[in-house]
């Protein structure tokens, strides 16, 4: 299986501050993370978005995605 990477699609991320820790949401996904910087929750995200659709792609949910 090829290697998905969260740079090869358009989505929208909202990142909110709260108290020391950033938060990474996206609303289509309904994904978040958070990190104590905004690099931080930047690449948590990235990761998570990443995890998220290799598993949606390997129990073949692409379509109801």
């Amino acid at each position: 299986m090829k290697k998905f990477s969260p740079s090869q699609i358009n989505l929208q991320v909202d990142f909110i501050k709260q108290g020391k820790s950033y938060v990474a949401y996206s609303p289509a996904f309904d994904l978040s993370t958070c990190g104590k910087t905004l690099k931080e929750a930047q690449s948590r995200f990235e990761e998570a978005v990443e995890i998220f659709i290799e598993e949606t792609v390997e129990n073949n949910c692409l379509e109801k995605l």
